[in-house]
């Protein structure tokens, strides 16, 4: 029996080895991460925004955001997962939409902002995650708990992201996401504490962990969040200076050519 792009997902998780899942912006992203034998994708909320012209943190409409994510999820054959930032509002509703257009998971997030004061209470995510799961029902669909201890600089984000991230497991998450931490002693910790499959964020420490150095530490999901997506705009920052600045059309150089995008694309 073929199994669902869901069951293939959730399987990911359990396998004992650590996969990597990048983020996309856009159809064209999710066919260049799907191309390179990436086994599922992930959507990034703050490139779609970016890519909107509008800054990260719930400020695209939510139907141009179901909108872009249903283009990715039509470009490619292997699973994608939809950060749908805290909710929009009726979760239920959101969860249902997600399946709906055939994305076989989630990212759900457990503070409003990267404020210290912007963390959700606990109550109150459990809640969220709760809803989350009773949406789904029977269906199989990879919640991923996203816990905002580090990156709202919480003083104990440590103990924080142990609690949270069990509470998150108990109410249904079947991943517990805790971006924003870096020690390897700290990720030993939250994967020795949380029973329950961990994704953490990769690229953003000064000195970037492998995937043997996530694997070492027990990690089952790394993610790149908007990094794909800046490290992009990085260099249309760079080559528009350049045009802008010297005059020079150097970097079509290194672009691409035409028909290798267009078979890509095809």
């Amino acid at each position: 029996m073929t199994k669902s792009k869901a069951q293939i997902f959730y399987d990911l998780h359990h396998k004992g080895v650590p996969f990597i899942l990048p983020n996309a912006w856009d159809a064209g992203s999710a066919k260049m991460i799907a191309r390179a034998g990436f086994p599922a994708v992930a959507t990034t909320s703050a490139g779609i925004a970016y890519s909107h012209g509008l800054p990260d943190g719930n400020n695209l409409d939510p139907e141009l955001m179901f909108a872009a994510v249903e283009r990715i999820v039509r470009a490619v054959a292997v699973p994608v997962t939809m950060d749908m930032e805290t909710g929009y509002g009726d979760i239920t509703k959101t969860v249902n939409g997600i399946i709906e257009i055939g994305a076989v998971g989630a990212n759900l997030e457990d503070a409003g902002g990267g404020a210290i004061d912007d963390l959700f209470s606990l109550e109150e995510a459990v809640h969220a995650i709760s809803t989350a799961k009773e949406a789904a029902g029977d269906r199989v669909f990879v919640l991923n708990a996203r816990c905002d201890t580090y990156l709202t600089g919480q003083p104990d984000a440590l103990d924080q992201a142990v609690l949270r991230g069990r509470a998150y497991a108990e109410a249904g998450a079947d991943c517990v996401f805790i971006p924003g931490v870096v020690a390897p002693d700290e990720i030993r910790t939250l994967v020795r504490e949380i029973k329950a499959p961990i994704n953490i964020l990769g690229g953003v420490s000064a000195t970037p962990l492998s995937l043997k150095d996530y694997s070492d530490l027990g990690v089952n999901r790394i993610t790149t969040g908007g990094s794909l997506m800046r490290a992009t705009y990085a260099h249309l920052n760079r080559t528009l200076a350049q045009l802008h600045d010297e005059g020079s059309f150097n970097y079509a150089c290194d672009a691409i050519p035409d028909a290798m995008i267009n078979d890509w694309m095809s």
